[in-house]
């Protein structure tokens, strides 16, 4: 059969930088399940016209508010190809199945993992790619409001190293787990990591999403700094109850050799927990010199999200603003975040120092200093 796999051209993500986040793993599956079985196989981005007549076309999808991408993409498929099956999957699809189906019948409309096709092994050294993505768990322990990962990821497993190691075939591993340290084996993962070799060459991995700070331990910190591990993220999900384990778990991760230039703090806003909490973590953060890696909450089951960052204001009708939080709020919060940020990336005392140096033209040289700097002057937590 003729099979043509494709990823919609999302018009929201262009200033989207690292290889990982836009990476269409189910789509690699998908196309390696069907060279197995024999079929034609083709991946394209976007809504292009090729020299190909496919049997079915399957279209993957991301997050509910990038919908109309998808939309776009079934339309422009379903007129080129009218003879043709059409199927949709991925975050969009498993979230809101009933909101695909109602505007597009034809569509057969899969939720949740295949696990058929899960089971596929990707060959990503024949793939366009410099980094592998790997899942060593799937789902995750917790049952947080905001997260759609149960709904999507039904059924929690795990995998041991051997496992893993039969797919390593990259130097550069980006772990696609939602909770990583949920997993019974992840310290055996992290002890075969940091001996293992491709190519005669050792591994370095990184984690796309945060560690759950109520699991993180001294050991694991050691386990992480000996397999390598980069841009270590820790979740602060929720209140300033949470203060003491997030400090305990950034001494951990300090203690091991992570400093504040390579760790950092997931953090929610635009949630249940109002503008003044927030701020108050934001500050505890700045006293402990690390980064805030600021995530805007959007509803589930929102289709929309046309939040502007250059606006001097919007309206809820533009994107979605939690009934504790304003406009306003929502626009301070991401300012002061990325100030502070910058503040602490380049050792600024001050911000009448940081507001000098943003003003100056001499920011090559300096940008250089403040770096070699902040390597020579790791923060004490």
């Amino acid at each position: 059969m003729n099979i043509l796999l494709v990823q919609p051209e999302y018009s929201q993500a262009k200033r989207t930088k690292h290889e990982a986040k836009l990476c269409p793993v189910g789509l690699f599956k998908h196309y390696f399940y069907h060279k197995h079985k024999g079929d034609i196989a083709i991946i394209i981005t976007g809504n292009k016209q090729i020299d190909f007549k496919p049997d079915i076309i399957k279209i993957t999808s991301l997050y509910t508010y990038w919908s109309d991408d998808v939309f776009r993409s079934i339309e422009f498929y379903s007129s080129l190809y009218p003879d043709s099956k059409i199927a949709v999957g991925g975050i969009f699809a498993s979230l809101m199945p009933n909101e695909i189906k109602a505007r597009y019948p034809f569509v057969e409309v899969f939720e949740g993992l295949d696990e058929e096709i899960e089971k596929t092994r990707v060959d990503w050294n024949k793939l366009n790619s410099s980094i592998q993505i790997i899942h060593a768990s799937r789902s995750c322990v917790r049952h947080c409001d905001f997260c759609g990962v149960r709904k999507i990821e039904k059924k929690i497993t795990f995998k041991k190293w051997e496992e893993i190691k039969k797919e390593v075939q990259k130097n550069e591993i980006v772990f696609f787990d939602n909770n990583f340290l949920m997993s019974p084996h992840h310290k055996e993962v992290l002890d075969g990591l940091a001996v293992h070799k491709i190519n005669g060459k050792v591994i370095k991995c990184e984690f796309q999403s945060g560690f759950d700070p109520r699991l993180l331990t001294k050991e694991d910190a050691i386990l992480l700094k000996k397999a390598r591990a980069k841009s270590i993220r820790i979740s602060w999900d929720h209140g300033l109850e949470q203060l003491p384990i997030i400090r305990e778990a950034l001494k951990h991760l300090q203690n091991a050799g992570f400093n504040s230039k390579n760790t950092g703090i997931f953090m929610i806003y635009n949630w249940d927990y109002p503008f003044e909490i927030l701020e108050t973590k934001r500050k505890v953060c700045f006293e402990w010199n690390v980064q805030i890696f600021d995530c805007r909450y959007r509803p589930l089951d929102q289709l929309y999200d046309n939040y502007n960052s250059r606006a001097k204001a919007q309206a809820e009708k533009d994107y979605y603003i939690h009934p504790s939080w304003t406009d306003a709020q929502v626009r301070q919060f991401r300012k002061n975040i990325r100030r502070q940020n910058i503040m602490i990336r380049f050792n600024f005392k001050t911000e009448k120092q940081m507001d000098e140096w943003i003003n100056s033209k001499k920011k090559t040289a300096t940008l250089i200093n403040r770096k070699l700097c902040l390597e020579k002057q790791l923060a004490l937590i």
